[in-house]
């Protein structure tokens, strides 16, 4: 069973061009949902409890934006409710929680992975070397669209006066060229 679009849009109250219908459309296509799934089945089979985690951008080496919700289940999928611990996440419709929704209208939900309660926080703990590896820096030459295009670094002899008078020449009116 999938989230309908109509329920997502509903829920968080915007249309394709709403920022962050966009903006949960990015973080997901970026890569940045890390983990969605279910929490432990309840007794009730009316609802379930999903749970996420969602990479900081801004700060890849802290912890993840921690997405939790619940979701009725009847003929189709209805949410009833979505927290994020983002600035924006009380609302239940930052970028994050809608990025959790589109991988729910993208993914049959009855399927995703199942988490026990006790257990969430060793999610974050194995997923943390995954993240740190994907987002290493590296340098220009070891990025896959320079990779075998013959590109080569190499060294310039330019002496630092002729760079000075350029720039003196070009820009009279400089701070540079006042002080020379």
């Amino acid at each position: 069973m999938r989230l309908s679009i109509m329920e997502f849009m509903n829920y968080v109250g915007g249309s394709e061009h709403s920022k962050c219908v966009v903006e949960g459309e990015n973080v997901l296509n970026a890569g940045h949902l890390i983990l969605a799934g279910k929490i432990e089945e309840s007794s009730c089979s009316d609802y379930i409890d999903v749970y996420g985690l969602c990479l900081q951008s801004s700060v890849l080496d802290s912890n993840p934006h921690e997405i939790t919700g619940k979701l009725s289940l009847s003929k189709s999928i209805k949410i009833s409710s979505m927290l994020c611990s983002c600035k924006a996440g009380n609302s239940g419709k930052c970028k994050h929680v809608s990025a959790f929704l589109i991988r729910c209208i993208r993914q049959d939900v009855e399927h995703w992975v199942l988490f026990p309660k006790l257990k969430k926080k060793c999610v974050w703990a194995i997923q943390k070397n995954l993240t740190k590896e994907k987002y290493r820096p590296v340098s220009v030459d070891e990025m896959p669209c320079f990779e075998n295009k013959g590109i080569y670094k190499s060294q310039l002899d330019v002496n630092p006066d002729d760079i000075v008078n350029f720039f003196c020449n070009k820009l009279p009116a400089s701070a540079i060229a006042k002080h020379m």
